[in-house]
């Protein structure tokens, strides 16, 4: 196994300091092994808009605390007052046996970044197949659900066999210190420890005969906020991911909408799960938008007696549904 490189042009110093390689060891490969041939991924979910798809395969679990069965957020961008719960899913044990490796290098590369007891305690998988223009658009990942600063942990495998840099899809990142993307080959079995504040991107396998492309599957873990003394970031943390890469549950609505106007979307998630519930919640969108204003108010003074803040910003957005309100101050 070797070690990831940069296949055209080097990289900065900048680049260099905020990206860290090693490779699995015989033992944790075995165990990343039968978690690949186990990984329920979901093709063509459905993106926040309601009308996208990430069309690659997505997978996403996670070491949950008790507690923590479920994620609540947002059913799309424009229907912020009905909500999309999603189950949480136990971590494969090939990839839980990872995780104490990955969060000893964090501590040893990256000593800045704040550990915890959630700290790459959920991983995102995505599936690239040949023969699709399967590809991630430029994104950070330093969202305000992630400690600062953000470090996440990428994990590379390829299932046919280690493939030539260009007949594969393509991990890019962006150096700030000269301005360029650089082509990052992720080798088999590598494990890329990387700031989440470096724009990053995959891209298509370039053009060749499709019997020399080779699938790449993708394990991204995430550090997220400590649940004891950041609760309500924690949920967050594990809501957004399991919205976007899980299995939809149900669809709570308030009293009285009309769900007419969203049978388009339920058609799409019912899918990805055909026993999905829309269940009407006894409570109206006047009395739900009450009820939030009230929770992120108890929540504040709550973290206040603790000696902590609130992220009242982020608290107040309307992907932060009422639900996810509710469980934070159970989980308190």
């Amino acid at each position: 196994m070797t070690l990831p490189y940069f296949v055209d042009k080097p990289p900065s110093q900048w680049l260099l300091d905020r990206i860290h390689f090693s490779v699995l060891s015989p033992d944790l490969l075995e165990g990343l092994n039968t978690g690949v041939d186990d990984m329920p991924f979901v093709f063509d979910h459905v993106g926040g808009q309601g009308t996208n798809s990430p069309r690659r395969g997505v997978c996403v679990q996670a070491i949950p605390f008790p507690g923590v069965e479920e994620g609540h957020w947002t059913l799309t961008q424009n229907k912020s007052n009905c909500t999309l719960t999603s189950r949480v899913v136990d971590m494969h044990p090939g990839l839980l046996d990872l995780v104490p490796m990955l969060c000893d290098q964090c501590r040893a590369f990256f000593p800045e970044c704040p550990l915890n007891d959630a700290s790459f305690s959920l991983f995102v998988a995505n599936k690239y197949v040949p023969g699709y223009k399967h590809a991630i658009v430029e994104h950070k990942d330093d969202q305000e659900w992630y400690p600062s600063p953000p470090v996440f942990a990428s994990v590379t495998y390829f299932p046919d066999g280690e493939p030539e840099p260009c007949r594969t899809f393509r991990f890019q990142v962006y150096d700030e210190s000269d301005s360029t993307w650089k082509h990052l080959h992720l080798t088999h079995a590598s494990v890329c420890l990387m700031r989440a504040d470096i724009q990053h991107r995959v891209k298509p396998p370039l053009s060749c005969p499709l019997e020399d492309v080779k699938g790449r599957i993708n394990f991204t873990f995430r550090n997220l906020m400590c649940p004891f003394a950041d609760p309500f970031g924690y949920l967050v943390g594990i809501s957004n991911h399991f919205r976007y890469y899980g299995v939809p549950e149900r669809v709570t609505v308030p009293l009285g909408f009309p769900t007419k106007t969203i049978s388009e979307i339920i058609d799409k998630l019912r899918n990805l799960n055909p026993e999905m519930d829309v269940v009407e919640d006894t409570r109206d969108r006047i009395t739900r938008s009450v009820q939030k204003k009230k929770l992120r108010a108890f929540l504040e003074e709550a973290y206040e007696q603790e000696g902590a803040k609130l992220n009242t910003k982020m608290a107040g957005k309307s992907n932060i549904v009422l639900e996810l309100l509710e469980s934070s101050r159970d989980f308190m």
